[in-house]
């Protein structure tokens, strides 16, 4: 694997709700495959609309997830009160129908405090991607994180603006690995 000024992967925003694609989605796909840095795609999920819409708009955006890491699931908007029971079930409809398409078992994103509250042990075969602006990584009970993401107004040379940064818990190899 080659590092690129040290960064051994990225992320991108692909899609959001169920027709939005971020117009920047397919040059970030480029640009990280032309830099040879590991590289994957996320949902931002809408919990008042349906999960398969936005299950499709997102494999549409995706595409071929050949040697990508997995497709993540951006968890942060909360439900209505009340809901939380369909929301789960909502979200796993929306995990089982990513990963049925791509053969590749999908990450949630999630602060501890989110996922406690809202998922609490009902994903807990999905791989984590922990959001967690702190010196020190602490997932929910009984997880592990596979990414922290630990500051979200970071900076990297060549790209303009705040940028989310993230580690990765497990060395070069073990990064290979998670790839589709």
């Amino acid at each position: 694997m080659r590092l690129k000024r040290g960064i051994a992967f990225a992320f991108a925003k692909a899609t959001d709700r169920i027709t939005y694609t971020d117009p920047k989605w397919q040059t970030n796909r480029t640009a990280s495959a032309k830099a040879g840095i590991a590289f994957g795609g996320y949902h931002f999920y809408e919990p008042n609309d349906e999960p398969a819409p936005q299950a499709a708009n997102f494999l549409a955006a995706l595409g071929d997830v050949e040697n990508m890491l997995p497709p993540v699931v951006d968890l942060e908007r909360t439900p209505e009160a009340g809901d939380e029971a369909e929301y789960l079930r909502d979200v796993q409809a929306f995990l089982s129908m990513i990963e049925d398409s791509t053969g590749c078992t999908p990450m949630i994103y999630a602060s501890p405090s989110f996922y406690t509250q809202y998922l609490g042990t009902g994903l807990g075969q999905y791989p984590l991607w922990l959001a967690e602006y702190s010196h020190t990584a602490k997932p929910p009970q009984g997880r592990d994180w596979y990414f922290w993401q630990h500051q979200q107004n970071g900076t990297v040379d060549g790209i303009s603006g705040s940028v989310d940064l993230d580690w990765f818990a497990g060395d070069a190899d073990a990064l290979a690995s998670l790839q589709c």
